[in-house]
């Protein structure tokens, strides 16, 4: 087999690739694969959602293929309710982030669930036992409008992404971190997924000083045909 033979089988067989070397023995990856596939490794898993950190999955409020909607379906089985997830984001919310509201919504606002809208970029955290694995981070992005569309200005997405490398950096624990292409809901803009996922490691390479632990990215296996994860 003949060098660039090598290169290409080498492209179809590797799903991880190593996009930036933080010289403190920690890198960012990307890879394809399922987030949110079952994993018995302790991990830290970035969800965005929008600000007011809804959980009513009903393809309205937020829709059942959403990675958001996903995660919530997730971690509510066995039991464990929406509503029971919603009161403990909130909880952590005023508790444990200190944070207020950045705006008070009416129902003519916004005509289905919470009414109150975080700052974009905030985060709240879920683990659902102590002996859970996974801990999960919602990062509110996106702001819904009164027809429950998903709005995010260009600006915003760069705050977001801000505050998700800041939050790995104070928050990991040197637990690795796992998260989407962040910004395929909620555009205005529709920008390509690769467009995003380049953004995003530029973004990190930017942020190089802030990254103590590994990080992945990972792109629905399902889009390999469409999203490269090469050469970025």
């Amino acid at each position: 087999m003949g060098y660039f033979g090598i290169i290409s089988l080498y492209v179809l067989i590797n799903k991880t690739v190593m996009v930036l070397n933080a010289e403190n023995g920690h890198h960012v990856y990307v890879e394809y694969g399922d987030l949110l596939a079952d994993n018995d490794m302790e991990r830290i898993i970035i969800i965005t959602a929008n600000r007011c950190f809804d959980t009513l999955v009903d393809n309205d409020l937020i829709s059942a293929s959403s990675i958001h909607g996903i995660a919530v379906q997730k971690i509510c089985t066995g039991g464990f309710d929406s509503e029971e997830l919603n009161r403990a984001l909130q909880k952590d919310l005023r508790e444990n982030r200190q944070m207020k509201p950045s705006r008070i919504l009416s129902k003519k606002d916004k005509r289905k669930g919470n009414l109150e809208r975080y700052p974009v970029g905030t985060i709240a955290e879920f683990k659902k036992s102590e002996m859970a694995k996974e801990l999960y981070a919602f990062v509110g992005m996106s702001a819904l409008n009164s027809d429950l569309h998903a709005e995010t200005t260009d600006m915003e997405y760069m705050q977001a992404l801000q505050s998700v490398i800041e939050y790995c950096n104070v928050r990991s624990q040197r637990l690795p971190i796992y998260m989407p292409i962040i910004g395929t809901n909620g555009r205005n803009n529709k920008k390509s997924e690769r467009e995003l996922l380049q953004y995003m490691i530029d973004a990190f390479r930017f942020n190089r000083h802030l990254i103590n632990t590994d990080i992945h990215v990972v792109v629905y296996a399902g889009r390999k045909n469409e999203v490269s994860i090469y050469d970025l």
